[in-house]
């Protein structure tokens, strides 16, 4: 779904740090994160994609469904039918990226598939992440680090967020997207629903709705344009 329009402007995650050194008299024209990686940087992270099997004949996205804590993620099993999908639907191919502590889930959900993926977890250096990002066509993800640095990166993002605030932290332009749940308590700003760990708004958030909004980027920044 569209973020809901709003009186007040959406400030992002950039502009959480902007307000703080506004305060000092620093301005800044550009409210919009830039991370800029060196060649040697791009050259390890092309190497390590052709090492698990990408080249450019490749149609691919990158994906991190994890987060630090276990209520802003969506459930596994509804990522493999998203990963199917873009596979069966448009011939994508998706790789897993996501750090060392994740590799254990990241195997888990590549164990599932039926050849449509390749697992990065654990296997990059933070610059080698920000270079795979870069070089992705599309990122999709849950509110953690890696959407931020692919927004960061210049590449297209959708992010599904249940109990933390998009309106807060999302990625600002119009080429980054929030999937949100039709739920009036959403966000909560809570660590679950009654603080158990997990958040009803994502449980029950369908694949059939994700899907939906995945389908018109999906054209626009995979389908419609070459990887940049």
């Amino acid at each position: 779904m569209e973020p809901p329009a709003s009186e007040e402007p959406i400030r992002g995650a950039a502009e959480q740090s902007l307000r703080i050194v506004r305060e000092c008299g620093i301005e800044s024209r550009d409210h919009r994160p830039r991370i800029k990686i060196s060649e040697d940087t791009r050259q390890r992270s092309s190497q390590l994609l052709e090492e698990v099997g990408i080249d450019k004949s490749n149609r691919w996205i990158t994906l991190n469904p994890f987060s630090r804590w276990r209520y802003k993620e969506w459930k596994y099993e509804k990522w493999l039918e998203i990963i199917e999908w873009l596979r069966d639907q448009y011939d994508i191919v998706t790789v897993i990226v996501g750090a060392p502590a994740e590799r254990e889930k990241a195997d888990y959900i590549a164990a599932q598939c039926r050849g449509s993926i390749f697992n990065l977890a654990g296997k990059t250096q933070l610059d080698e992440l920000a270079g795979i990002l870069s070089l992705s066509r599309f990122h999709i993800g849950v509110d953690s680090a890696a959407p931020h640095i692919a927004a960061a990166m210049g590449t297209p993002t959708a992010i599904i967020y249940g109990p933390s605030s998009w309106f807060d932290w999302a990625p600002l332009g119009e080429e980054h997207i929030v999937i949100a749940p039709d739920y009036d308590c959403a966000p909560c700003h809570k660590k679950g629903c009654n603080g158990k760990g997990w958040s009803r708004c994502l449980e029950e958030l369908s694949v059939d709705t994700v899907k939906q909004v995945l389908e018109g980027r999906i054209n626009r920044f995979v389908i419609g344009s070459r990887n940049h």
